[in-house]
């Protein structure tokens, strides 16, 4: 897409990083090309709202160069099923173009200024697709939608269960202003009459005689002048009355997305807020609609386990198997020491019906259960396969033969101790190394070289919470997996 923009950053709200305080907007701008553009052919429009369309995503996950510090698995499909459920009064279904994109790059991981997420996006960015990074630092904010890349960036920290970050920058993308538009670097204050104007921008009246030429340019989102994180009251507004250049009060809606309002308090576009959008995309961005006929959801019942079931012993490797179904593309499996699984020894995400697990220990008694997904279904907390079981017997020597030859210390460890990684090899390879809490997010991945003999690696425990982490190794050769407690 080649059209001039003008550069359009934006963020959301105050959160907190480790030590930084994120900001909530970069700079202010609207597409006006795109508002010229519809300015001038509006009657020739194709609008509708409710669209009905499938947009396909790109998701790159950034980690730093150590490949440390990735968006949970967990996290990124609940914040996909989020984001579908914000924009289904829309029609607008996103989903998956591709696998998701991992990025070892620590100055793109935590970029403190635009020019750096802007390299990342044109570095990066897949055509014909919406891009989103998840990052440590998006430019000290919350998020933005840039022009120079053409992506979204959201920080990781406020893309928890039930934030909206994600589908306040997509309106954006979408050609959205906040509800408050012009007021991105004023603070309203009470104690005066409200201007009737700031800078160029009129303000919005309460009686809608400018709703269509100010703000948001809407006129079903009622006035706002709030460009700060703020909390509602149990009627979804903010607590205090403004006053608009009239003299007369108002409460601020609360439920709009493109507000600053909290999380809790947003549940909607409105529905010119959505017809924009699905004009946006209809006359002006037409190819991220996608012409594809739809993936189905998957029917858990018609994925069944094969292999190892029952209890049954396992000798050498242990392959995981199940029966491939129909709409699958992607599976969740999780393995546990625990019948419940509620401590995992491993989730992972695989493409194709079999998986093979290393490092587990000879003579346990494992259990295991597989969630079958595709680029339309993220429901990973939905309904998983019934969970079986199987014991270890003796393991092949090729798994255990790290394991038998490795010391790790100290163990348990504390936050900001060096672990030591010791262990002998019989042959010059390289390994990754990679050490994943409980919950699947990476503290720790980097290749290793491994010389012929003895072998003395060494990891800081400085970006380890407290907690249970396990270690895994993975060469041509040899595998192996080690438990640590990070106290």
């Amino acid at each position: 897409m080649n059209k001039s923009f003008i550069i359009f950053f934006i963020s959301i709200f105050a959160h907190t990083l480790i030590g930084q305080t994120l900001d909530y907007c970069g700079t202010e701008g609207v597409n006006e090309e795109w508002e010229t553009f519809l300015e001038k052919n509006n009657d020739l429009l194709v609008t509708s709202r409710n669209c009905e369309v499938y947009v396909p995503l790109t998701v790159h996950i950034l980690g730093d160069d150590n490949g440390i510090g990735y968006h949970p698995l967990s996290s990124i499909f609940e914040n996909l099923e989020t984001l579908n459920k914000d924009f289904e009064e829309a029609g607008i279904t996103f989903y998956l173009a591709g696998p998701l994109n991992y990025i070892n790059k620590t100055s793109w991981y935590d970029h403190s200024e635009f020019n750096s997420g802007s390299q990342m996006m044109n570095t990066n960015n897949v055509a014909n697709t919406i891009n989103t990074y998840i990052v440590q630092n998006p430019a000290g904010n919350c998020g933005y939608r840039a022009y120079d890349g053409d992506a979204i960036a959201l920080a990781k920290s406020c893309s928890k269960p039930g934030d909206h970050t994600w589908a306040h920058e997509m309106g954006h993308w979408l050609s959205l202003r906040h509800t408050f538009y012009g007021w991105e670097r004023t603070t309203y204050d009470d104690s005066m009459d409200t201007p009737s104007s700031i800078g160029s921008q009129n303000v919005e009246l309460l009686n809608g005689e400018n709703c269509n030429k100010s703000a948001d340019n809407f006129c079903d989102t009622p006035p706002d002048y709030l460009s700060y994180r703020w909390s509602c009251d149990d009627n979804n507004e903010f607590p205090d009355s403004l006053k608009d250049p009239s003299g007369k009060a108002f409460a601020v809606d609360g439920s709009l997305f493109m507000s600053y309002a909290s999380d809790d308090c947003q549940s909607r576009f409105s529905g010119d807020q959505i017809e924009a959008m699905c004009s946006y995309m209809q006359n002006w961005v037409p190819e991220v609609i996608s012409n594809k006929d739809p993936l189905a959801k998957v029917d858990i019942s018609e994925t069944e386990l094969i292999y190892p079931i029952g209890g049954e012993e396992v000798m050498g490797e242990v392959k995981l198997k199940w029966e491939e179904e129909g709409n699958a593309t992607f599976y969740i499996v999780e393995v546990s020491r625990f019948s419940n699984l509620g401590i995992l020894s491993l989730r992972e995400l695989v493409r194709g019906n079999e998986l093979d697990v290393f490092g587990l220990s000879s003579g346990k008694k494992y259990y295991w259960r597989v969630r079958a997904l595709n680029e339309y279904d993220f429901d990973y907390k939905g309904n998983m396969t019934e969970t079986e079981s199987f014991v270890t017997g003796e393991l092949s020597s090729t798994t255990d033969y790290y394991t038998e030859h490795l010391q790790v210390y100290p163990n348990p460890a504390s936050q900001n101790d060096i672990i030591n990684v010791s262990l002998d090899s019989q042959t010059g390879e390289n390994i990754t190394l990679t050490i994943t809490s409980l919950d699947g997010r990476n503290a720790y991945r980097k290749e290793h070289y491994l010389r012929n003999g003895s072998n003395q690696l060494e990891i800081s425990t400085a970006s380890m919470p407290s907690g249970i982490y396990f270690m895994t190794g993975i060469g041509e050769l040899h595998k192996f997996q080690k438990k640590i407690v990070i106290e």
